[in-house]
């Protein structure tokens, strides 16, 4: 039933992908070139397509597919459930009235221990036609490898890494005390330089104690301390001390914190230079075979950039031989509401029209359902994803005024909401595009 074919570049096929009617498909435009990349033509019947027998087994893979919304994913956001069999399950939700070429993480199909090649599929709001490829990955080492996950503020890496992290050898890095950004406990301490150094002792706190939660030790955590929205000024003027982007006197080495001396280099100062400095260092001591870090692509947040670019400009320093960069998306350049549907659920690449250079590699990081559930707690753990405290000066002078505000608040940060890290971060896998060190030139940033 299906064509198979190997090559190291996605095929520049599917041209099933021009749909009959609707609007203009919008593709997700990506391409990958990795040696030993297995590139599987499929052939979709009605009821689903085979598996090919060379895929079974493998770790990571994806499955390239024109989606074509109908009247009723126009209104509903159209969902896909694809079943191996009973144990082996993969489903993803997509944004109503999509058209065009997506890629869905279909890993999980392909573990063994389970029977038989045919994938049944259950479609809804959606068309399920033509012709698809199946993209399966060669699979880099990661089980108990050294790896050094780069956050750029606290929570980053619970969010886009805390399964992967909490199943290798990690240490867990926080760039920023993660101070500026929302008025979050404005109601509790309404001077802005109280407020911004409450926020930022919380949020250095979390970041050094989250962790422990997966097992680390602590002697595996630390934040560096850098001020939160200056990297990209930093980098601007690289020998330029940097303080507080908002207001605020917030000393610059009581936000550099660790558990344990030797993460962190004497002498820091809130500069470029000193931030680059801090992560040759961390390179040397740690030694890690695998990091962790945002894309610079593909992640809009310009912390989550800047943070890459400091590693980019620290690998050229350290000149480590091998290894590998797993690179993960927190804030996506097209869509915040990545990844669609509820908590538990697959995944698909983020949105992305613009061209870029061709990707390395992938790899997609099982959660088991324990896994998903500490994930939720340490997420729910950190302090700026919570609902704020309720005011202890202000509720009876307010009276029902307070009370409304406090409601405002709580409906914001609902966890399930359309913007929660709760639904968009606990899912049944962690996706990572993955480079070898040495060819960390190719992601620097103009």
């Amino acid at each position: 039933m299906n064509a198979s074919t190997s090559s190291a570049k996605t095929l520049p096929s599917v041209e099933a992908a021009c749909l009959a009617d609707g609007g203009l498909p919008t593709d997700d435009l990506y391409s990958f070139d990795v040696p030993g990349l297995q590139v599987h033509a499929l052939r979709l019947q009605p009821h689903g397509f085979d598996l090919p027998p060379s895929a079974l087994g493998a770790s990571s893979a994806l499955l390239r597919l024109p989606v074509q919304t109908n009247a009723l994913g126009r209104w509903q956001g159209p969902r896909l459930k694809l079943v191996r069999d009973e144990g082996a399950t993969c489903q993803f939700a997509f944004d109503r009235g999509i058209q065009g070429i997506r890629y869905l993480d279909v890993s999980g199909l392909l573990q063994p221990g389970h029977k038989g090649l045919e994938v049944r599929c259950h479609v809804r709001g959606m068309r399920w036609s033509g012709a698809a490829e199946l993209l399966v990955f060669p699979e880099p080492p990661v089980h108990g490898e050294r790896t050094l996950v780069l956050a750029p503020h606290p929570d980053d890496a619970e969010i886009a890494a805390y399964g992967l992290y909490r199943h290798t050898d990690a240490t867990v890095v926080t760039i920023t005390a993660g101070d500026a950004g929302g008025a979050n406990y404005g109601h509790i301490e309404p001077d802005p330089a109280r407020q911004r150094d409450l926020k930022s002792r919380l949020r250095v706190w979390d970041s050094l104690t989250v962790p422990l939660w997966a097992g680390l030790g602590v002697d595996r955590v630390a934040n560096l301390g850098y001020y939160d929205e200056t990297l990209a000024s930093m980098r601007a003027h690289p020998e330029r001390d940097h303080g507080p982007s908002q207001a605020g006197c917030i000393d610059f080495q009581a936000q550099r914190r660790a558990l344990v001396p030797g993460l962190l280099r004497p002498g820091a100062r809130p500069c470029w230079t000193s931030l680059v400095a801090d992560l040759v260092h961390l390179i040397r001591t740690v030694r890690p075979r695998i990091i962790v870090a945002p894309h610079p692509q593909l992640d809009a947040h310009i912390d989550h950039r800047m943070t890459t670019q400091a590693l980019i400009e620290a690998l050229a320093q350290a000149e480590p031989q091998d290894g590998s960069l797993f690179l993960y998306v927190n804030h996506p350049v097209q869509s915040a509401r990545w990844p669609s549907g509820p908590p538990r659920m697959d995944v698909t690449l983020p949105p992305n029209a613009a061209a870029m250079a061709a990707l390395r590699s992938f790899h997609s990081h099982p959660l088991q359902p324990q896994d998903q559930i500490d994930k939720l707690f340490a997420i729910e753990a950190m302090h700026d994803m919570r609902r704020s405290p309720p005011s202890i000066t202000r509720r009876r002078e307010w009276g029902l005024l307070s009370a409304a505000w406090e409601a405002r608040d709580a409906l914001l940060r609902a966890h399930m909401g359309t913007f929660s890290y709760v639904r968009r971060a606990v899912r049944a896998r962690e996706i990572f595009f993955v480079y070898r060190m040495r060819d960390h030139q190719l992601l620097a940033q103009a």
